[in-house]
């Protein structure tokens, strides 16, 4: 009897286990674009047990549970370019293995002493690597375990053979209001990113994308700088798609639902924390369309949704 109990028990999905039935379609690319850039912060829980609040819900938000509909995500937008945050080094060892498997490599030096947290990933394939910089934020207060910086790339996309940039990163999250200072912490770090920026267009003369959790609004303090200075949303620039929403919603330890955090769902420019940016002096590069994945069943791998950047170089 408890042998046929087993059994029966085997044949049943488990609640807690993996997320069956979960598949998504293949996202052809925006009519046009020849690039297409993933960004994602991908909510780096890092427990390896299920918090009581999931357990009542029938989910699991352990690393090796999200995986699969992690690969799901990425096999469906097959980007050339994956640009991820709170991507830990635990993460690395599992989610890792999906990417190397779906033959995506890592721009970062995966031997580096200290792992940094805002990952790009990229297409061999498609993909060239020019060359690299890695900063982990100071102080330290301002980078929570060094959870905060940014990774840089000049790359080459082979088919073309055009050079462009690509800097992600994850901005300080508290507010100004909860900890005096994070304002001007943030805004050091976007003037980091500038810098760096500058230093490659003067080398490269190419276009450069920023992307990431910058934890503030386009009219914050932060981010408002990028725009100041020249950068542009690419779903403001985008000629044949865009998407409007926010990205944020409720997922953490204490569980997760379809609601959002954020009080404007749908309204980018004053709601939105997740930004994708695009400096192009040169006039040279279209983005051609931008999506912000609200599937539902995104809402369980991660508190953010996949932004997804369509270009035309």
């Amino acid at each position: 009897m408890k042998k046929l109990l087993l059994t029966l028990l085997c044949l049943i999905p488990s609640a807690l286990g993996a997320y069956a039935g979960e598949q998504k379609k293949p996202v052809p690319f925006t009519d046009g674009a020849n690039l297409r850039i993933l960004d994602w912060n991908i909510w780096g829980y890092n427990k390896d047990t299920i918090p009581e609040a999931w357990q009542k819900l029938g989910k699991d938000p352990r690393r090796d549970a999200r995986a699969p509909m992690f690969a799901e995500v990425i096999n469906a937008y097959h980007p050339d370019l994956i640009n991820l945050q709170e991507f830990n080094k635990k993460m690395y060892m599992s989610w890792g293995a999906i990417l190397r498997k779906a033959n995506y490599r890592l721009v970062n030096d995966e031997n580096a002493q200290i792992w940094c947290q805002t990952p790009i990933f990229y297409n061999p394939q498609t993909i060239e690597v020019v060359e690299r910089n890695v900063v982990n934020y100071v102080p330290y207060k301002f980078a929570v375990n060094n959870s905060k910086s940014y990774t840089a790339a000049i790359l080459r996309h082979k088919k073309t053979g055009k050079t462009f940039a690509v800097i992600n990163t994850h901005l300080w999250w508290q507010s100004e209001q909860n900890m005096a200072g994070s304002d001007y912490a943030r805004i050091s770090q976007v003037y980091l990113i500038m810098a760096e920026a500058e230093t490659i267009r003067q080398k490269h003369n190419c276009p450069v994308f920023v992307t990431g959790d910058m934890n503030a609004t386009e009219h914050d303090p932060s981010v408002s700088k990028f725009i100041e200075a020249g950068y542009k949303p690419c779903y403001k620039i985008a000629t044949k798609m865009t998407d409007n929403r926010c990205g944020v919603h409720h997922c953490g330890s204490e569980g997760y639902s379809l609601e959002r955090k954020m009080p404007l769902p749908t309204d980018r420019e004053n709601g939105a924390i997740d930004h994708c940016l695009l400096y192009n002096a040169q006039g040279s590069t279209e983005i051609v369309g931008f999506m912000c994945d609200h599937e539902n069943f995104i809402s369980y791998i991660s508190d953010h949704y996949p932004n997804i950047i369509d270009v035309n170089l």
